[in-house]
């Protein structure tokens, strides 16, 4: 079956446009409705996304506009048994509300007359049933993506792959608990490296090792360094600039950063000196 797996979305990354990808499903909902876009093209230059909606209308999105009414899905296979645990992450089927754990009880061939039917039921005994072809919003409560739960106290287990070592994926770890376990199939100088290779938006761990003890000290050192708003908007802003070239023009990108944003032309301007002296 096709469900939409959620992406987690906050004020750190739902305005970087590194966070979406083609094919992801957005998400506005407001008090009467809930509308649905799928991502078509994502625009460099613009800093916008194409949109289409279940009719095939397109629309452009700036990523600077979306705010907290704005959710993320990414559309993905997933194979169910009976006995599989998952946890719904939206609203869907009749009356299945999102943050809701079942247990699949039954898989319901149909025939001519009635569809498929997947019925499954929560910790209390409910029994809810949806279609394998319903718009469904559900993962596997075995384990979850980076984020997806927000607790201090709980310890994270994290598993990474070559491409997913990175400082931007230690900021989402962060999000979810306080003591941080990572594992990782790359020896220590390949975390070095990959980490020197990302880009500037994120908060760089230059001491991370292989082993546990430095994926938590990581963790820690990434919650007291989140790059500032008005930073991330002259990273935009920079990387606009330099799409054709490696050099750019100063007063361009404090001007393109100032219109793009809700930030004032001086407010961009002593950010743009902060950061010139940082790098001195």
């Amino acid at each position: 079956m096709t469900t939409k797996k959620s992406i987690f979305l906050d004020m750190a990354n739902r305005n970087q446009r590194n966070t979406y990808n083609i094919g992801m499903i957005l998400e506005r909902t407001t008090e009467n409705e809930r509308q649905q876009y799928q991502i078509k093209s994502i625009s460099k230059q613009s800093n916008k996304l194409l949109l289409q909606d279940s009719e095939g209308n397109t629309s452009a999105l700036s990523i600077n506009k979306i705010d907290s009414h704005y959710r993320l899905f990414k559309v993905q296979e997933m194979e169910l048994r009976e006995g599989d645990r998952v946890k719904s992450t939206g609203v869907f089927g009749q009356n299945i509300q999102a943050g809701k754990t079942f247990t699949i009880t039954e898989l319901k061939k149909g025939n001519f007359l009635f569809a498929d039917k997947i019925i499954m039921e929560d910790e209390h005994g409910k029994k809810a049933s949806f279609t394998p072809k319903a718009d469904s919003k559900l993962e596997y409560h075995y384990c979850e993506a980076f984020g997806n739960s927000l607790d201090k106290n709980q310890t994270v287990i994290a598993v990474f792959n070559e491409k997913e070592v990175n400082n931007s994926t230690i900021n989402q770890i962060r999000r979810s608990g306080k003591n941080i376990i990572g594992i990782t199939g790359l020896d220590s100088d390949s975390i070095q490296k990959r980490l020197q290779q990302t880009e500037i938006s994120t908060t760089v761990l230059a001491d991370i090792q292989q082993g546990n003890e430095s994926f938590i000290k990581a963790a820690d050192v990434a919650k007291h360094n989140v790059t500032p708003d008005i930073q991330k908007q002259l990273n935009i802003a920079i990387d606009r600039r330099t799409k054709s070239s490696m050099v750019f023009n100063s007063l361009d990108v404090i001007t393109d950063a100032a219109k793009s944003s809700d930030f004032s032309f001086n407010d961009c301007i002593n950010a743009f000196k902060q950061r010139l002296k940082k790098a001195k």
